[in-house]
């Protein structure tokens, strides 16, 4: 979707609300790109500022179903921006922030924009990156005690240099002390294996030759890491399933773990 940001305060000029920073008024102008929308409002928008290609993520009040005003973004805004100076620290690509402020109600983060797909895209194209390299940047999070509870394919990207993968929208991220425990591996491998949208690749031979690329990093722990894998993979596919019927959601594309895992 492109085309112009719809927002309050006037079209193509930011509100600066009272203890925080406009917008860059690029993003408003008629030539930004609005990568995505909710709730009618511009979450993502591309745009060029003094030569640079650059992204802003608005965060919006959520409403309840009555309409009324729930909690303002600033947790959201103020977790985007932790988790992006955690991957900095632990040397993870991720989005490399520029500024950030208020844009009346709705809290705003503009960073560089990075060329490259993400490896949903990738994947649909039929042509993923090496399972070795998915493996190692896997492996590299979590050695780095990083746990990325939104971890999907939509989130990773491959970049367009050739430089690696990297991350591009990284809220619900927490970095514990120490590496992963093979609990916590199993457990967010899992949930990233069964994604709703990326579960019929990730479960396919391709997500097989990741998981066997990462497990043999692990040394000793190889056994018992494939062992809890399989165990949270079928307890996800049954809560995941669950959660569909609930909301009449069409079925999961898998149902139960395939055989050869």
């Amino acid at each position: 979707m492109s085309g112009r940001a719809a927002v309050s305060g006037g079209p193509g000029r930011p509100h600066d609300a009272a203890g925080g920073h406009a917008a860059p008024a690029e993003a408003f102008a008629a030539d930004a790109q609005v990568l995505e929308e909710k709730s009618g409002q511009p979450a993502v928008v591309a745009y060029h500022r003094a030569g640079r290609a650059e992204i802003v993520k608005f965060w919006w009040p959520r409403r309840s179903r009555l309409g009324r005003l729930g909690r303002l973004p600033g947790r959201r805004q103020r977790a985007f921006l932790a988790a992006s100076r955690i991957l900095a620290e632990a040397g993870v690509p991720g989005p490399e922030i520029l500024a950030a402020g208020r844009h009346g109600a709705a809290r705003w983060v503009s960073y560089v924009h990075r060329p490259g797909r993400t490896l949903r895209q990738a994947v649909a194209d039929g042509s993923p990156p090496p399972p070795e390299t998915l493996a190692a940047f896997l492996l590299a999070l979590h050695e780095a005690g990083i746990y990325f509870r939104a971890l999907n394919l939509g989130n990773v990207l491959e970049t367009a240099d050739g430089s690696g993968l990297a991350l591009i929208d990284v809220g619900g991220l927490r970095r514990h002390r120490r590496a992963l425990s093979v609990r916590r591996r199993a457990r967010n491998l899992a949930a990233f294996l069964t994604h709703a949208r990326d579960i019929e690749a990730l479960l396919g031979s391709y997500g097989q030759a990741v998981v066997s690329a990462y497990a043999a990093g692990l040394g000793d722990d190889r056994a018992r890491f494939n062992g809890r894998l399989r165990g949270r993979i079928t307890a996800m596919i049954r809560v995941r399933r669950r959660r569909r019927a609930r909301r009449r959601a069409p079925p999961l594309v898998i149902e139960r773990l395939p055989e050869g895992w």
